[in-house]
């Protein structure tokens, strides 16, 4: 699966079709609130790796 979202580590090998398989045998509800939680989750890792990426360009005099 590719990874467009500037993460600096991959999953682990076999990592997404052990959380395949792992949905397969969950009932609905449960599985689409872990998708709910995964997406929560991606935006607030594209949240701080902003914040990060500001941090890293802001020079030293900019810090308050």
């Amino acid at each position: 699966m590719s990874d467009d979202r500037g993460a600096t580590e991959k999953p682990a090998p076999g990592f997404w079709r052990k959380l395949m398989l792992a949905f397969e045998g969950m009932d609905e509800s449960c599985v689409a609130d872990l998708e709910s939680r995964i997406r929560m989750l991606e935006v607030e890792v594209a949240r701080l790796g902003d914040i990060e990426r500001r941090r890293g360009s802001a020079s030293p005099h900019d810090v308050t």
